[in-house]
């Protein structure tokens, strides 16, 4: 009896030692994520001490540029067809290391950046020239490379290169009416538009008219004529027609736009009515100043 008292008491005490030896390796189990939580933090801040240094003194105004100077100019277009042109830029340090290295990272549309040596005219200014696409935004980072550390600041950020070529252009519809007839499957359109143009030197407008497009199909076309109203350096064109018919089934999309082209070969568009069918309805949609696109 006395024996079973023992063992007992024995059971009972391996018992709460397991249970207290459980808890102590979860303690330490614990204990030991959180040094290696802390070890992987402090890794991370010495790793990035020096860039988050920088970047707290670039907050607060600390860092100063290492650009003194930076010029950029555009040529007229080298390819009418693909609108690219000359971008040049120049840029000075305020100094500058034998030992390192200059590069400019160019960014167009939604191309990978490419990096290219700048070429050095003395003993702080640079130059860099690129073929680039006008219509695509442009971004041009400076990058300073010694002992394998990097210094980048921007040199131009342009997302709109394309001005430099074009007019100044705004439309306006007028006049808009429409109705459709289910039975003949025949839409009828009338509309009056007008196209200011703010010209600049030596541009000069080739074309310009409303097109009717069936399917991305033109369909219709029209020309639009220099209106005798006068505005100081600008020119207006008014367009429009009183009785329009075209075949619309339930599967078709006709859109209106007013296109005109200049004489770089730059074309602009406003799109301002659009047909189709939605939820088996006949649906007309009309904007009175639509953005302007540009090919």
């Amino acid at each position: 009896m006395r024996y079973k008292h023992i063992l007992t008491g024995v059971s009972v005490f391996l018992g709460i030692s397991i249970l207290i030896n459980v808890v102590l390796l979860q303690v330490v189990w614990s204990a030991n994520k959180q040094v290696n939580i802390n070890t992987n933090r402090i890794k991370y801040l010495e790793d990035n001490i020096d860039t988050l240094v920088e970047d707290a003194m670039k907050v607060g105004g600390h860092v100063e540029s290492i650009l003194e100077d930076v010029n950029w100019t555009i040529s007229d277009l080298v390819d009418e067809e693909e609108k690219t042109a000359l971008l040049h830029i120049e840029f000075k340090l305020r100094s500058m290391d034998p030992s390192a290295r200059v590069y400019a990272s160019i960014e167009s549309g939604d191309q990978e950046a490419v990096l290219m040596e700048a070429h050095l005219l003395n003993d702080t200014t640079y130059s860099v020239d690129r073929e680039v696409n006008v219509l695509e935004p442009i971004r041009i980072d400076l990058m300073v490379e010694k002992y394998g550390e990097k210094r980048i600041e921007n040199l131009v950020n342009e997302p709109e290169l394309y001005k430099t070529y074009i007019a100044d252009t705004s439309f306006n519809l007028l006049d808009f009416n429409s109705t459709y007839n289910g039975e003949r499957e025949e839409l009828n359109l009338s509309f009056s538009t007008e196209l200011m143009i703010s010209a600049k030197k030596d541009w000069e407008l080739v074309r310009s008219e409303y097109i009717l497009e069936k399917n991305g199909v033109v369909m219709e076309r029209g020309d639009l004529s220099k209106s005798d109203t006068d505005i100081p350096d600008a020119l207006v064109y008014e367009g429009g027609v009183g009785s329009l018919s075209v075949k619309a089934t339930k599967l078709d999309q006709i859109r209106l736009a007013v296109v005109m082209k200049d004489k770089l070969g730059f074309t602009y568009r406003y799109d301002f009515a659009e047909f189709s069918h939605k939820d088996g309805e006949p649906v007309v949609t009309t904007t009175s100043m639509p953005e302007l696109t540009l090919h």
